[in-house]
């Protein structure tokens, strides 16, 4: 016959009391606090977070390209994109830079620009001019952290 008591008594003889503080802490993550990652279930997943979710970790925030864009351009007509490295500029130092900054145009490269430790921000203003609707990704690659990119659509009228 099954009896709780019976495990009661027997999970106390058989545990000394530093293991049974495993045994509750164990207990209490998977059944309270394991829950709450749940409360994220319907936040939007933002493209290329680390965290996967629409919020952003300090190293996202230092890392990843902010891309100031006019949201629809007139066909053919000029227009600046502006570009930066990080929602506050990226540290550059000897041991930790910025080494270079792509921009694509639906999937195709349009430019790549190398950087050294000696320039002073990573941000730069790129002329652009659209025939179509387009997605503008770029690219930023830190000598310490890698490879982070963040994408934009910009429609044409």
């Amino acid at each position: 016959m099954f009896s709780w008591v019976g495990i009661k008594s027997q999970f106390s003889q058989d545990f000394p009391y530093s293991m049974k503080k495993v045994v509750i802490g164990v207990f209490l993550f998977l059944f309270l606090v394991m829950p709450v990652s749940n409360l994220f279930a319907g936040v939007e997943k933002k493209k290329g977070s680390e965290s996967g979710f629409n919020i952003e970790t300090p190293i996202e925030k230092e890392h990843r390209p902010v891309i100031q864009a006019p949201g629809t351009v007139k066909k053919s007509e000029l227009f600046w994109v502006s570009i930066q490295v990080g929602d506050r500029m990226h540290p550059v130092t000897d041991m930790h830079y910025i080494q270079w900054i792509e921009g694509f145009l639906n999937g195709e490269l349009i430019f790549k620009i190398e950087l050294t430790s000696h320039f002073a921000e990573p941000r730069l203003m790129v002329p652009l001019r659209l025939e179509k609707d387009s997605e503008l990704k770029i690219e930023a690659h830190c000598n310490e952290y890698g490879t982070w990119g963040r994408e934009i659509s910009i429609r044409t009228r």
